[in-house]
């Protein structure tokens, strides 16, 4: 039994990505706010996905799901986000590929 491997050529990683952790830091007024913090800039393989229009709240809207494979990392959890093209992405699943060489990160356009 045959099994299908993805295989990926790292030259495929040329669009440069902003992977960004959001934390709480105090002010100096005291108050807590709520901040992203720039985790890395990675080369990624960038994939859009055909997108699909959903009704929310009675309303039309346009959902664009982006799929970016990177080199692998073990620090990014869905509480993340990602920006490219100065569009920022909801990540919404984190997978290992090809036994820890890369990391698949699908994505979805924030409105």
């Amino acid at each position: 039994m045959a099994y299908l491997k993805k295989i990926i050529d790292p030259g495929e990683l040329d669009r440069k990505i902003d992977l960004r952790s959001w934390s709480d830091v105090q002010s100096s007024t005291g108050a807590v706010v709520t901040t992203h913090a720039l985790l890395a800039t990675v080369w990624a393989k960038v994939e859009h996905a055909q997108g699909k229009e959903m009704l929310l709240a009675d309303k039309e809207t346009a959902v664009q799901n982006t799929l970016f494979t990177i080199r692998h990392r073990t620090d990014l959890d869905k509480k993340m986000e990602v920006v490219f093209d100065s569009e920022t992405y909801d990540i919404i699943a984190i997978s290992e590929v090809t036994r820890r060489r890369f990391t698949e990160i699908r994505a979805q356009l924030r409105e």
